[in-house]
């Protein structure tokens, strides 16, 4: 992805916005469902995907979990392969 993520990520019945606070902890994710807001504060995405509670397979959860990667969350098992070098050595 080039350039700056989008600070809010919008889909039906979810959406979260992460903001820089100028005073106090930051950044601040506001995460807003039906009927309930919750804020978590720096970037503890795993807390953030428990309030939300998407799961992967659904391409909600896909596009939830590439957005949340742009701003630095590794996600497990989705970590870029390495090229391997050759260990072979010729004498």
């Amino acid at each position: 992805m080039t350039g700056k993520p989008s600070p809010i990520f919008r889909c039906p019945g979810l959406s979260i916005e992460r903001q820089r606070n100028k005073d106090g902890p930051s950044p601040t994710w506001i995460i807003w469902q039906p009927h309930s807001a919750r804020i978590v504060m720096g970037d503890n995405f795993t807390q953030i995907l428990k309030i939300v509670r998407w799961p992967v397979k659904t391409p909600t959860g896909e596009a939830l979990r590439d957005w949340l990667a742009s701003w630095g969350y590794e996600r497990p098992g989705k970590a870029p392969a390495e090229p391997q070098e050759n260990t072979k050595t010729i004498i």
